[in-house]
């Protein structure tokens, strides 16, 4: 109690002080910390800058500095790395309300009591066993998430330069990050996927995400019409050819001053069928028959349509028409 009069007269300049010398120090090492975590070693380090100037308390103030750069540094790449993770199981969701990723194509959900994991070179020199391989038992059956990384990878990074005009992290560095989590398990060698490819396992209770999708089978077919809004794509998984494509529809209205209301409508369109791809050109107008969805979420809703049917309502050209008949 006898330097309350000290703190009260000194600690704001005191701190400032503080502030800026850690500043600095991150500064010099091309580090930019947390706002708000630096504020709260800062309110720490002044604390003890201020006390070792009267107390012996065992250690400098140089030395718990260091210590609070360390933590700082640490926690930085801590929420450097759940910010990046955040964001890259929100662009999955998108991608499976879009589906752009389909569910036992590119992940699947399973409950297990056990699942086998590939073995690090690391675990095998350790052990006598030298088996590539090891069962990981669950005390109860447990609900497991399997992604093929791979796979996604490249559609995460599409959907998030399409949102933001950036590309997204490098799939070594997702992969990194995945692998400190507490919900991952390891690396299962063949995950029942086509062609036997092996996937990386989660425990799925432990993530916040939402990859647990039900499809009403009973859907009516429905008919729409509109222009393509970008040549479709074929894409190729796993010797599944899969026809991409996406349609937009004029519903624009008159408002009550008589003036249009616009409205678009995008529905992402999914068709098996052997239509060849290079009919389904940009602002050519279609007539699509299908099962229609809507997913909406915070901040977009989004239509997807599986086809069954195919019917252009402009005159196909001569070579067009060969290509189709």
């Amino acid at each position: 109690m006898q330097y309350r009069k000290v703190f009260e007269d000194t600690y704001t300049i005191r701190y400032n002080e503080v502030r800026i010398e850690l500043k600095a120090t991150f500064a010099r090492d091309g580090i930019q910390p947390n706002t708000r975590v630096m504020e709260n070693y800062t309110v720490a380090l002044t604390t003890i800058k201020m006390m070792n100037e009267h107390v012996n308390l065992g250690f400098t103030y140089r030395q718990f500095f260091e210590y609070c750069q360390k933590e700082i540094t640490n926690l930085n790449e801590i929420m450097a790395e759940s910010n990046l993770l955040s964001e890259f199981w929100k662009i999955v969701e998108i991608l499976l309300d879009q589906e752009t990723i389909v569910a036992n194509l590119h992940f699947k959900l399973d409950t297990r009591s056990d699942v086998r994991i590939s073995r690090t070179a690391e675990e095998i020199r350790a052990s006598t066993d030298k088996k590539n391989t090891q069962t990981h038992t669950f005390a109860e059956p447990k609900r497991l998430l399997y992604i093929r990384l791979s796979a996604v990878h490249g559609l995460y990074m599409k959907e998030k330069r399409s949102q933001t005009g950036k590309g997204g992290q490098g799939e070594k560095t997702i992969e990194s990050y995945l692998k400190d989590q507490p919900y991952y398990i390891g690396n299962c060698p063949a995950a029942g996927f086509a062609g036997n490819t092996s996937a990386f396992v989660f425990d799925y209770d432990k993530m916040s995400i939402n990859l647990d999708r039900f499809k009403d089978e009973k859907l009516p077919l429905v008919t729409i019409s509109g222009k393509v809004l970008r040549d479709a794509e074929t894409v190729d998984v796993d010797g599944v050819a899969k026809l991409i494509f996406s349609i937009v529809q004029d519903e624009s209205y008159p408002g009550d001053d008589g003036q249009p209301v616009k409205k678009h409508v995008h529905t992402t369109c999914h068709c098996s069928q052997r239509t060849d791809a290079l009919l389904l050109k940009k602002d050519r107008e279609v007539k699509l028959t299908g099962t229609l969805t809507e997913k909406r979420t915070t901040e977009r809703v989004y239509r997807t349509m599986q086809v069954t049917k195919i019917e252009f309502t402009e005159l196909l050209t001569p070579v067009e028409r060969d290509v189709m008949f």
